[in-house]
């Protein structure tokens, strides 16, 4: 998880101040940031490490969604949706 947080908080603090542009850059770094995440792997098994690295891909969408409703991006809100259900569901 190595930056992943520290982006996640900076892609916070740029929704909450209305920056839109600074958030939509940080949230492409995020992406390619979770794709080193092991939890998000088809068949990996969920230990605490992998419970944490879920929680945090989930915070990832649940903030993506955020920037979407803010840019009325209905596209990318359906897509960051998709990606953020399962982690409801599937991974309690």
């Amino acid at each position: 998880m190595d930056g992943i947080q520290e982006a996640l908080a900076r892609f916070v603090k740029l929704l909450d101040s209305n920056d839109v542009a600074g958030a939509q850059k940080t949230l492409t770094e995020l992406k390619i940031k979770m794709i080193a995440l092991n939890a998000l792997m088809p068949g990996t098994h969920l230990t605490e490490a992998s419970k944490a690295e879920l929680q945090i891909a989930r915070e990832v969408y649940e903030q993506a969604i955020r920037l979407n409703m803010m840019t009325q991006d209905i596209a990318a809100f359906e897509r960051h949706f998709a990606h953020l259900k399962p982690l409801y569901f599937d991974f309690p």
